[in-house]
């Protein structure tokens, strides 16, 4: 019988033993896996720190940009010529901008309102035979890619005749197509002069 609890209490140390063992590794890899995972989260907060600082640069350099196209588009807005810019869209060419004296000059006498003419062709407000001489000179412009000047007669807003004319250009961007176009002449709006 004693030689029973001998063979026993062997096997019960050595079981305890190998518990024993697979707890201490068990705990080793449990710490060794936390490190590990510490070094990598402070390598990955580096680089997310890295990207944050980056990101914010950029983010920086657009709000520039956007405050400086803003405050450029006021400047184009309060200029006394009129100013445009039409986007190609298939073989239509709409409206993208322009400025309140082009509004003055060309819309408001024929009762539009100052937006109204936005993403929309010639022929939403002007006569044919004007939309289909721009539409025209549009598609020229494009393929001059340079600009060119055009004489042309208007009426001010007083049915007045202005001898004059305008300067269109043309650009690419973004895979778009855009052409712009200034007139030669202030345009002096007779319906705001104090007498």
């Amino acid at each position: 019988m004693a030689e029973l609890i001998k063979k026993t209490l062997t096997l019960n140390q050595k079981w305890y033993l190998t518990l024993c063992l697979g707890v201490v590794l068990n705990i080793g890899y449990n710490v060794w896996d936390f490190f590990h995972d510490m070094n990598v989260a402070k390598a990955n907060e580096v680089k997310f720190a890295t990207l944050t600082e980056e990101s914010r640069k950029k983010d920086e350099q657009i709000a520039y940009l956007i405050a400086e196209n803003i405050k450029n588009a006021r400047n184009t807005e309060k200029m006394p010529v009129a100013i445009w810019k039409k986007k190609r869209l298939g073989e239509s060419f709409v409206y993208e901008y322009y400025n309140l004296t082009f509004w003055k000059q060309f819309l408001r006498p024929l009762g539009v309102s100052r937006y109204y003419l936005y993403n929309k062709t010639d022929f939403a407000v002007f006569g044919y035979d004007d939309a289909t001489a721009w539409y025209l000179e549009d598609v020229k412009q494009l393929e001059l890619g340079m600009p060119s000047h055009i004489d042309r007669d208007f009426r001010n807003t007083d049915s007045t005749l202005v001898k004059s004319g305008y300067t269109k250009w043309s650009e690419e961007e973004d895979g778009h197509e855009y052409t712009w176009g200034i007139m030669d002449d202030f345009f002096i709006d007779t319906l705001e002069v104090k007498k």
